[in-house]
């Protein structure tokens, strides 16, 4: 996967410049070079901020059929607030047994970040990760989009450390297959399912489920984990994350 490798090593330097600057030319130019890249999602969140600073309309680029920007019914809420918390338990999808108990509250809010518990995650205002609680992401990745629409399709690639201590090359296409009514110990939720198919050059392949209400929660309320090898050890990881209570303060 070397071309893979050195595409994705472009476009992460080429946005994280544009991440680092309020000159919003560069972020165009990604978003102009990679209407569909592995960071838009981001990128058009970022924009979106740049040009409401300067008082000007969102940017619609059209340049490509499958751009995201041209789509969309629900824009993703961009407003978050000291203080708001998040509550989930991690379970063994196959065992059901709750592993832990874990909390993520926003510590600070800064222009393009979000920071949990004093920084050990970070997200941008979409709610991806900048830093992940989870080490073993090593680059940014694009779970959530900047607009909700069911059919909706995008993609996101990243670096991830393998517990035998390697390096390997992720890639996930993702897809919003539709929108349903699911109910946790959180409440109540009209939540867009999305679900990924991905792999990596080691020959393992996975499946992630996520569901989420951007009308009611900034925050997943739910994410699945399936792991497969796919050189014949079946199924080696089925984890699930479940929100349980919230606490978001109202814009």
């Amino acid at each position: 996967m070397a071309d893979s490798s050195d595409q994705l090593n472009e476009q992460l330097a080429l946005w994280e410049k544009a991440a680092a600057s309020s000159d919003s030319q560069l972020t165009i130019n990604y978003l102009e070079k990679y209407p569909s890249g592995f960071y838009a999602e981001l990128a058009e969140a970022h924009l979106n901020i740049l040009l409401a600073k300067k008082g000007e309309k969102k940017l619609i680029i059209r340049n490509s059929k499958d751009n995201p920007y041209s789509k969309g019914t629900i824009q993703a809420r961009e407003s978050h607030y000291v203080g708001d918390t998040y509550t989930f338990e991690e379970r063994d999808l196959i065992t059901k047994v709750v592993i832990r108990t874990f909390k993520q509250t926003v510590t600070s809010v800064e222009p393009n970040q979000v920071v949990f518990n004093n920084g050990r995650t970070i997200t941008d205002l979409l709610g991806n990760d900048i830093k992940s609680g989870n080490s073993r992401f090593l680059t940014p990745t694009q779970y959530y989009p900047a607009v909700y629409q069911v059919g909706h399709r995008w993609s996101t690639e990243y670096w991830w450390a393998r517990e035998d201590g390697k390096k390997s090359l992720n890639y996930e296409e993702l897809k919003i297959k539709d929108r349903v009514e699911i109910e946790t110990k959180a409440g109540r939720f009209n939540a867009y399912f999305i679900v990924t198919d991905g792999k990596d050059d080691f020959g393992n392949s996975f499946i992630k489920k996520f569901w989420i209400d951007p009308e009611k929660c900034k925050r997943a309320i739910r994410h699945e984990t399936f792991a497969k090898n796919t050189r014949g050890h079946g199924i080696h990881a089925a984890m699930e994350w479940e929100m349980v209570s919230f606490s978001e303060k109202s814009s």
